[in-house]
């Protein structure tokens, strides 16, 4: 079996929303009544074909990016379905980083709360041709223009309606084609085309001569003869939007109900009529040596294809899941990987179906392929024919922002959680894991609270492995404000060869960002040469522990300006000795003090909220930096201690009703206040006799 649809006859779609929009209800929908699954699952009873991991039946969403397709009138079209939670956009940029065209799905509630920019943007800076499907036509309190006019003031868009609702005493029944003018009912499932009601006919004339003025402006000639009143005929019409869609030009939107199956058949037409194949994409962006450049898809062309979801499945094992962007590829051919530039033999080609693999011989330009079992092959990267070793550009994923200690229960569950989490990054990029040198805590960290749940879920349903999630101890460093002067002393006789060192210390405070200098300023021979290593070594093992709070010690200047030795008794370990003796004498005296981690924020916020935001950043101690305009909101920058954001990211989304989003990345240190300093020092003495 080879991919034997003509390239004009691929539509590659991925479905953006936000949580609860009907993304994966709309993917089942399109795949049931196109015949590709014999059964319609729904979210709420954890029934869906797409749904499959036990964490998404559990939480009843979309978790991970799932790939299907349909035939639908000799067109093949490969759907992926995408999380709609913030904390797994990242998944969602990658599956329309991959596609030629989005579905952005808008609720016909009339006072739906949702936020709809954030997924806009995704589709919209991506330059992928968008098409709005309104959902939910068929609740209670669905209001087509209210939810139209809503999404134009929201999104400032102009969205050209193709299709309205057909209601029948508040039931929503079915929706007309605007361009054909013809109904398309849905009862039990089944479609049928009917004639429009009478009392809709008005209303239907009136939003098609808005349709085909929008068209006809995309085309001089043929708004010359709309403006002459020539009759257009409906496949000019069809032509001139198809190329107004691809070009970016108009945005399409379409009405109906996922769950009730209704609008789905015209939106297949639409789906195959109007939206781009892989031939028509925007051109794609590659990078090699360090130079971006632009590359035609062509089925002629080097083989460029590109991994944009893995799979870690404990019993099928590694599944990589590429877009072929040029070329075309036989199974069992040898590819480079551009970022590694070693060959790889790819072996056997599948397409997917959720879960579903079918092999084909062949993968063309526009096709969605999976190969299995690839070492080394990771999520965005690139495997090509071409020598030139092009990267598709994928974009950038984001940094961790809340960060958690993991203990696992059982020595059992130790062995296996790093190897269990490096399966789980496999899939997914935006997980960081390691041991925090200075704490000692295993710190797992994610995008938010419920990444960071989910990863621990799949620890355990997937992998055997139990942990515990504690609140992660912030590193605290201690640091001085004045010069201080000590005599380490150290002498032992126990008969025999006894021990004697003896070293003066000078400490100093350094300027900001500077941790440690050591002077050496012994003159006459007072101490040996031989000795001032290990005066130096006894000095960096004191700062391990400050005297003052136990915490690491950095920004001080270390002289060693005189000593004594004794020929016998002096050694490499009483110089040790007598140097963590004489430096932690002079901090007693060197007015020590707490330092704390500063991290700096980029918080998206909506004007709505961003008085809410600031204010909540202040109250954390925060400073604001500065701000700058983003679409849909504003960026806020600001410097915050760390202890004062390890919960941030469930708050910030209660601030912002989940519309907010932010990242974080280590600063400097700063002094902490004297108030705050001792509350810090009398809990970790509190934990310290609680431990002993």
């Amino acid at each position: 079996m080879s991919s034997e649809y003509p390239r004009e006859k691929i539509r590659n779609v991925t479905i953006v929303a936000p949580h609860g929009a009907g993304k994966t209800s709309l993917a089942e929908g399109l795949l049931y009544i196109n015949g590709s699954i014999d059964k319609l699952g729904k979210v709420d009873n954890g029934s869906c074909y797409l749904d499959s991991e036990a964490e998404e039946k559990n939480r009843k969403m979309t978790l991970n990016t799932q790939v299907s397709y349909y035939d639908n009138k000799g067109f093949n079209v490969n759907l992926i379905d995408t999380p709609g939670f913030p904390n797994f956009l990242y998944q969602t940029e990658l599956a329309v980083d991959v596609s030629d065209s989005a579905i952005v799905i808008v609720s016909g509630i009339a006072d739906s709360k949702e936020q709809i920019d954030r997924y806009w943007d995704i589709a919209n800076s991506r330059n992928v041709a968008s098409l709005i499907f309104m959902n939910k036509m068929d609740k209670e309190r669905a209001d087509f223009e209210a939810s139209l006019n809503r999404l134009k003031e929201n999104l400032k868009i102009n969205p050209v309606v193709l299709s309205i609702p057909i209601v029948s005493e508040q039931d929503f029944k079915g929706v007309v084609d605007l361009l054909s003018m013809k109904a398309y009912y849905c009862e039990d499932s089944k479609s049928t085309i009917g004639l429009i009601p009478d009392d809709l006919l008005d209303l239907c004339s009136s939003y098609r001569e808005k349709l085909i003025d929008s068209i006809a402006e995309n085309d001089d000639e043929l708004l010359e003869r709309y403006l002459n009143g020539d009759e257009i005929s409906y496949e000019e019409l069809l032509s001139t939007l198809r190329k107004a869609v691809i070009g970016g030009d108009v945005i399409p939107l379409v009405v109906g109900s996922a769950t009730e199956l209704i609008g789905l058949d015209y939106l297949s037409e639409t789906i195959n009529n109007i939206l781009p194949n892989p031939l028509e994409r925007k051109l794609v962006s590659t990078i090699k040596d360090d130079e971006k450049s632009q590359i035609k898809p062509m089925e002629d062309g080097p083989v460029i294809c590109s991994v944009f979801k893995t799979i870690s499945d404990p019993y099928a094992g590694k599944i990589s899941i590429l877009r072929v962007f040029s070329g075309s590829v036989n199974s069992d051919a040898t590819l480079i990987n551009t970022s590694t530039n070693s060959k790889i033999k790819i072996g056997q080609i599948s397409k997917i179906l959720g879960r579903k693999q079918t092999h084909i011989d062949q993968a063309r330009c526009g096709d969605i392929i999976t190969l299995s079992k690839i070492k080394g092959l990771e999520t965005t990267q690139t495997l090509t024919s071409d020598s030139e070793l092009h990267k598709v550009i994928f974009s950038s994923p984001p940094s961790a922002v809340l960060s958690y200690a993991i203990q696992p229960q059982s020595r059992g569950d130790e062995d296996k959680l790093m190897p269990s989490l490096a399966k789980i990054s496999e899939e997914d990029p935006t997980i960081d894991y390691h041991r925090d040198e200075q704490t000692n805590d295993f710190l797992l960290s994610g995008t938010g609270q419920i990444h960071v749940e989910v990863i621990v879920e799949r620890l355990k349903n997937v992998y055997g492995v139990t942990v515990d999630l504690k609140t992660p101890k912030v590193p605290y460093k201690e640091t001085i404000k004045k010069s201080s002067k000590a005599e380490g002393k150290y002498i032992k006789q126990t008969g025999g060869r006894g021990q004697y060192g003896d070293a003066w210390i000078q400490l100093d405070p350094l300027p900001n960002g500077q941790d440690f200098e050591f002077v050496d300023k012994i003159v006459g021979g007072a101490i040996p040469k031989n000795y001032i290593p290990s005066v130096l070594k006894g000095v960096k093992d004191a700062m391990k522990k400050g005297a003052y709070s136990g915490y690491p010690v950095v920004g001080v200047k270390v002289t060693l300006f005189d000593g004594k030795y004794h020929p016998v008794d002096s050694s490499d370990v009483a110089f040790q000795i007598a140097g963590s003796m004489g430096f932690k004498k002079a901090m007693e005296n060197a007015r020590p003090t707490l330092l704390e981690p500063i991290m700096k924020m980029k918080i998206f916020t909506p004007e709505d909220v961003m008085g809410d935001v600031i204010g909540d950043i202040n109250a954390r101690r925060g400073k604001v930096s500065g701000m700058d305009t983003a679409s849909g909101g504003s960026e806020v920058n600001a410097n915050v201690p760390m202890s004062e954001i390890l919960t941030y990211a469930p708050e910030l989304r209660s601030i912002t009703s989940g519309r907010g989003n932010f990242s974080v990345e280590f600063s400097h240190y700063e002094e902490v206040p004297a108030h705050i300093s001792q509350k810090i020092i009398e809990e970790l003495n509190s934990e310290n006799s609680t431990e002993k």
